[in-house]
């Protein structure tokens, strides 16, 4: 990512915000807060309420619950059935001195153990899931920004790719890699904690109840906004 084309949109970005702007994922920051008041489960068994309690929000539920996309329900019929192997996926999700894209597979890798396992014990008592929903990332890095808020951005491939091109990043591959949207974020949040226009703008927006510690969330919403035509226009 090329500095000059970092400082030029960031200053864009806060200036955005400051008007108005909305990248969608404002309402995460009141998750962040249940997310952090939830968790830890004291044992396994008490995950799927622990999961439910941490996955609220009083304005959208798009981020886990659409017609078509159904992480949080999938998520807690896995952890009631395997609550053992749930619990050490998210061991293993959280685990910071693992590289990111390395942990998400990881989690995907127990869930799909898992999702398999509960669908031929249930295959003539109930309709199945057509898949748990985590295989893209988006979930697993969304439950990583909310339990990790400091460091942890939620991943959106197409629009990571976007905002890769957008900053005139070298060598950008085909498909997104998550070790390097983590390292992406890092510089981005970097950028955005110098730029006071962006922080007050970020601040002033903020609802009560909302989380209002450092969170990576804003280099998302930042990323999300190189994505959007507009920005560019």
């Amino acid at each position: 990512m090329q500095v000059a084309a970092l400082r030029e949109t960031v200053a864009e970005f806060g200036r955005a915000l400051a008007a108005g702007y909305e990248s969608g994922l404002a309402p995460l920051y009141e998750s962040i807060t249940h997310w952090q008041a939830a968790w830890p489960p004291q044992q396994a068994a008490d995950l799927p309420v622990v999961l439910d309690a941490a996955l609220r929000n009083s304005r959208s539920r798009v981020y886990w619950n659409t017609r078509a996309y159904l992480p949080k329900e999938v998520l807690l019929e896995l952890a009631a059935f395997a609550p053992e192997v749930i619990n050490m996926a998210f061991g293993r999700l959280f685990n910071e001195s693992t590289e990111l894209g390395e942990r998400l597979s990881g989690f995907v890798f127990y869930l799909d153990e898992a999702f398999e396992e509960m669908r031929r014990s249930r295959r003539h008592t109930r309709r199945a899931h057509p898949s748990h929903y985590h295989a893209d990332y988006r979930a697993p890095s969304l439950y990583c920004a909310l339990r990790l808020p400091a460091t942890h951005a939620y991943f959106e491939p197409t629009v990571y790719l976007s905002a890769l091109r957008r900053l005139r990043a070298p060598n950008i591959e085909p498909v997104a890699d998550a070790s390097r949207f983590a390292k992406s974020v890092r510089v981005a949040m970097t950028f955005l904690g110098r730029d006071e226009g962006v922080g007050d703008a970020h601040r002033a927006r903020l609802l009560p109840g909302d989380y209002t510690g450092t969170s990576a969330l804003l280099a998302s919403e930042y990323f999300r906004f190189l994505a959007d035509d507009k920005s560019s226009s």
